[in-house]
């Protein structure tokens, strides 16, 4: 196994021969996507098959290499599927069908680049499509990436923002996840949208708010509608850019806490929630559901993962059900242990908590049961038994 890490570095300011050719495939690209998403639109498929055999030789006949044939189609397939997968949610009214613009990254094959390493510099070496004709770009790699590299390894792609070429390449980490050892210590992650992240673990309690965040979002959401009535696209476009940057910034401090925090005890490893396809499976009011929306859970727990991963903690994930109406005293499971979405009272044992505390407590203490070293639940009668079990091996 491995983990897949993207990154983005600069390519030094091209010269005027080397923008050109750039200029060029860039627009080569988009024109064999363009033809790809309008024989999709016609024929109602996202089949690769047949989008293959009907562009292929088509976006050759631009001028298009083979290499970069295949990426235009990958590209043509996975627009077409997520049209049509928004089409069949409930959750989008309006969708209408993608179209392309320039600003459209060009898709590079595995064999359409190489990384090349001289002492302290690394060049790009980007195929023409012709046997020994390349196009060769120097990049401008942090000291942090300098080594990181030459693991790089898969699909990658080169675009434009602002004048400026960069390359996104995909670094291939080889995956030996740290043995998790005897009489280790389990540490849960909470993410949610009240508190950004509660942490839970042996002698540890700390809780990231989330008010704040969600204050900040709100004047973006505001100011972009006030543009978007004075029709600003260009404000509209740049608050974006910023929400976004903010957004990625407050999530790699919180992301640092939290792995400096569980570095610092002995055979630690976090556990987390699986929350893959969360904002499809939520329900809620309109402003809800935008709140959902804007939650970068998903960059959050990645920054989680790589950073522990970085620092040889292990990770687990378990399944996110129940983990927030359980009680994680006695198991009993109920959604009325929940009278309010800050507060947990089981009515059962009469156990109270806050309940993001009460939810991260559940997820560290199902760790042993993600280890498999507790009975196996295939039928997932109830957490509580887990719980109740994970409690007792511990």
């Amino acid at each position: 196994m491995h983990r897949i890490e993207s990154v983005i570095i600069k390519i030094l300011q091209p010269t005027l021969r080397k923008r050109q050719f750039l200029e060029t495939y860039r627009d080569l690209f988009a024109d064999a996507v363009q033809m790809g998403l309008d024989f999709a639109q016609e024929n109602r498929t996202s089949s690769r098959v047949k989008i293959h055999a009907a562009c292929y030789q088509r976006m050759r006949n631009l001028g298009l290499p083979s290499d970069y044939a295949r990426m235009a189609i990958n590209q043509t397939v996975t627009m077409a599927r997520c049209y049509w997968g928004q089409r069949k949610s409930r959750h989008f009214k309006k969708v209408s069908w993608p179209t392309v613009n320039c600003s459209l990254p060009i898709g590079l094959g595995i064999y359409s680049y190489k990384l090349v390493r001289s002492g302290d510099h690394w060049v790009l070496r980007f195929s023409l499509g012709k046997r020994g004709h390349y196009l060769w770009l120097p990049l401008c790699v942090p000291q942090r990436y300098m080594d990181t590299l030459s693991l790089a390894y898969g699909d990658a792609s080169i675009f434009e923002r602002d004048s400026k070429w960069y390359a996104k390449l995909p670094i291939r980490h080889p995956a030996s996840m740290p043995a998790v050892c005897d009489g280790a210590q389990f540490f849960g992650i909470d993410l949610g949208i009240a508190k950004t992240a509660t942490l839970v673990g042996p002698g540890v309690v700390k809780f990231w708010s989330g008010r704040a965040l969600q204050a900040r979002r709100r004047r973006f959401q505001t100011y972009r509608q006030r543009m978007g009535r004075k029709g600003r696209l260009d404000k509209i476009r740049a608050s974006k850019g910023k929400e976004a940057a903010w957004q990625r910034d407050v999530n790699h401090k919180i992301s640092r806490e939290i792995v400096d925090i569980v570095s610092g005890i002995p055979k630690a490893v976090i556990v987390m929630e699986s929350l893959d396809g969360i904002r499809s499976r939520t329900r809620g009011s309109k402003r809800f559901k935008r709140m959902m929306g804007n939650w970068a859970f998903r960059q959050l727990k990645d920054m989680i993962v790589y950073k522990a991963d970085r620092a040889d903690i292990p990770i687990l994930f378990v399944d996110p059900r129940g983990t927030s109406k359980t009680c994680p005293k006695c198991g009993h499971a109920t959604r009325s242990n929940r009278p309010s979405q800050a507060h947990f009272q089981c009515v059962k044992c009469g156990y109270q908590a806050n309940s993001d505390f009460a939810a991260a407590t559940n997820i560290s203490r199902l760790g042993l049961y993600a280890l498999g070293d507790a009975p196996s639940d295939t039928a997932r009668a109830s957490l509580g038994a887990r719980v109740a079990i994970s409690n007792k091996a511990t």
